[in-house]
């Protein structure tokens, strides 16, 4: 899979296994926490993809500021935090997911493409707010463990599906 972060040690791993966990059992109390990882994620993503040109120090500071600005939406403002999350979580995914697919799209199409995909789970995720948050938790703790487990192609995809279906099962449990 492709990767999401360009962070390669282990630290940086373990953190993403320990959130990802975090995340994919207990997401719902923990929404916040999701929404600022998938945002300082997503950030991540858009800079290196459109703001090639930058410093390096300036994509993992607007990076922090998505995730700040995430975060503190998901403590203030919830319904627009779960859009705000969807819209994360399906840029996320389809960056993930759109190197395997090997349209060979260029730049703007790929870019239109993950956007796309973002504005798709947002409204997905008003829709079915109350079970967004379930499934936004636990996508997004999914994402972060094969992330940090890093199997080959094509059992991450195969991994983030299972564990995305054990988080929104674990969760639908614990809230009963």
């Amino acid at each position: 899979m492709h990767p999401l972060l360009p962070f390669p040690d282990v630290p940086t791993r373990l953190g993403l296994a320990l959130v990802g966990l975090a995340l994919l059992v207990a997401g719902r109390r923990l929404f916040w926490l999701a929404v600022g990882v998938l945002g300082f994620i997503a950030g991540y993503q858009a800079m290196e993809r459109w703001g090639s040109g930058l410093p390096p120090l300036a994509t993992f500071v607007v990076a922090i500021a998505v995730g700040i600005v995430g975060l503190v939406l998901a403590v203030v403002v919830q319904k627009v935090a779960v859009a705000l999350a969807g819209f994360f979580l399906g840029v996320v995914l389809a960056s993930l997911l759109l190197p395997l697919a090997g349209l060979g799209l260029d730049a703007a199409a790929s870019g239109l493409v993950v956007f796309a995909a973002g504005v798709v789970m947002a409204l997905v995720a008003l829709g079915v707010f109350s079970l967004a948050l379930v499934v936004l938790t636990a996508g997004a703790g999914a994402a972060l463990l094969v992330q940090a487990i890093a199997p080959r192609d094509p059992w991450g995809v195969v991994l983030l599906v299972v564990l995305w279906i054990a988080g929104v099962v674990a969760q639908r449990r614990t809230a009963k």
